[in-house]
C-alpha cells in the first residue's frame, strides 16, 4: 500500500493506530479499524521489515483488539493466503478462519482472501 493509498484509508477509519520506537519516533506498525457487513474489522496491517520478528506485530495487535473490545464482543479481518507468516501470526493469537473468497492479487492473479475471526475478552 502506498503511503497516499494508507492516508486516505485511515482518514475513513476508527482508531488509526501508530506503533513507534520509543527513542527515535520511527514508524514500527500501523493498523486501524473498519465497519462493514455489520461487522468490525481489523485493517490495513502494516509491520515495517526493520521490526518483523520483534514483537511489534503482537504489541499492535492487542492494542487493536483491545481498542475493538470498547465496541464489540468480535473482531475481524481478511489475510491474503501468500502471506503464510501472518496467517501463522494470526493463528497463534486465537483467531480463527471461518470463510474464504477468491480474490485478486497485486498482478492481477486470483488468492485466497481468509476471513478470520476472534472473540474478545470482556470485562
Amino acid at each position: 500500500m502506498r503511503a497516499d493509498e494508507l492516508e486516505a484509508a485511515a482518514a475513513e477509519r476508527i482508531c488509526p493506530t501508530l506503533l513507534t520506537e520509543a527513542v527515535d519516533g520511527t514508524p514500527a506498525a500501523y493498523a486501524n479499524l473498519y465497519e462493514s457487513e455489520g461487522k468490525l474489522w481489523l485493517g490495513n496491517v502494516i509491520v515495517s521489515p526493520d521490526y518483523r520478528g520483534k514483537g511489534a506485530a503482537a504489541a499492535l495487535l492487542e492494542a487493536m483488539e483491545a481498542a475493538a473490545a470498547e465496541r464489540v464482543r468480535e473482531l475481524h479481518l481478511t489475510c491474503h493466503g501468500p502471506n503464510g507468516k501472518a496467517l501463522l501470526f494470526y493463528a497463534g493469537a486465537g483467531w480463527m478462519p471461518w470463510d474464504i473468497r477468491k480474490m485478486e492479487g497485486p498482478d492481477g492473479t486470483p488468492i485466497a482472501a481468509i476471513r478470520m475471526r476472534k472473540r474478545l475478552a470482556q470485562d
